[in-house]
């Protein structure tokens, strides 16, 4: 037998017996477990050297948010900080890892952490914007954008997220001019031509809206929300199928954007299909259970079935989320004192 017909089973052998600990830093094709386990055997037994330690604590931690474990990550992240409180590049990973769990307080900490310790650090900057713009801190948002233009005049990514706040805010001509520059400055990126899409929404232009979001989608495939808005652009043209047609595909992209389902309940409401629109706020709610807007277009197509009894405790269900809603005192009134169609049901 020559060497060349031994070579390709001994190599699975050879690979096997490679040590645990070096694992954590192997090329090859270990799994995320095996990675996992080789990493925490460097923190068990490298005590004596510390740098060893901390690189395999961020090691550790990648491979944990590879495998969606959020808090062993930033678990790794705390033991890093706490032997190096100002490690920047910790700070940031952390905060992402929170921003990831919706914990926008603890990541903006962290981001206030980065900004502190290094005030010309873009994705700083960035991470904080975003997590101010999560917040409702739009202003805060911008502002934070800016700075990384001023840092980085060709930063793609902060011109696109000011815009999208400028929009927010109702600024739509600066929306508008930071939505341009991102696409001069990389045309072949779908998220310029999707922040010009909602600025054009905002402003009613729905043609010009559903042609940037379209061109989004062709530069990305799978860009949910360019789906999801065209969508509702569609919906506002009266466009039903081409509105249900974009709000399904982005339910197959994201199945856990409630707002979706949401919209598409919308589109099947105004289509006349009861039943179809009550299965799309229920799954709405069933992934936000504290979704009132959902119970509160639910209740009204039960009313419009005649099952007066859901439409009551969907409107309890508003008001046990909003004590102060006015709006679904008075049709929880209503439905229990006149058990008939309303008409105009769908004025808010």
């Amino acid at each position: 037998m020559t060497l060349i017909g031994v070579l390709p089973a001994s190599l699975p052998t050879a690979r096997a017996q490679l040590p645990l600990t070096a694992k954590c830093n192997a090329v090859g094709n270990f799994s995320l477990d095996d990675r996992i386990a080789g990493c925490t055997a460097v923190i068990e037994t490298g005590t004596d050297k510390l740098q060893s330690v901390i690189f395999a604590h961020f090691r550790r931690a990648r491979f944990y948010l590879q495998k969606g474990d959020v808090d062993r990550a930033i678990a790794d992240y705390d033991q890093i900080l706490e032997h190096d409180p100002n490690n920047l590049v910790a700070l940031l990973d952390r905060a992402s890892a929170y921003v990831r769990k919706r914990e926008i307080d603890a990541a903006l900490a962290d981001y206030e952490k980065a900004v502190e310790l290094d005030p010309k650090d873009v994705y700083a900057y960035q991470g904080r914007a975003t997590a101010r713009f999560d917040k409702g801190d739009i202003d805060g948002a911008i502002a934070d954008f800016g700075r990384v233009v001023l840092i980085h005049p060709d930063n793609f990514s902060a011109y696109v997220g000011r815009g999208l706040a400028y929009n927010a805010k109702g600024e739509p001509d600066r929306a508008m001019a930071d939505c341009n520059r991102a696409i001069e400055i990389s045309p072949e990126q779908g998220t310029g031509r999707f922040c010009r899409g909602d600025v054009y929404y905002k402003k009613g232009d729905f043609d010009r809206a559903i042609a940037d979001y379209t061109r989004a989608i062709e530069l990305n495939p799978r860009d949910e929300n360019a789906y999801r808005n065209r969508g509702a652009a569609y919906y506002q043209k009266g466009g039903l199928d081409s509105a249900i047609a974009d709000y399904t595909q982005a339910t197959l992209l994201s199945p856990t954007d409630k707002q979706v389902y949401y919209n598409r309940g919308a589109a099947y409401h105004t289509a006349g299909d009861l039943d179809r629109e009550i299965a799309e706020y229920t799954q709405a709610i069933q992934l936000d259970p504290k979704y009132k807007d959902a119970y509160y277009r639910r209740a009204f197509a039960y009313e419009a079935k005649g099952d007066f009894d859901r439409a009551i405790a969907d409107c309890d269900q508003v008001i046990q989320l909003d004590p102060k809603n006015a709006k679904a005192y008075r049709a929880r009134v209503l439905r229990t004192s006149r058990p008939a169609r309303l008409p105009g049901r769908w004025k808010t």
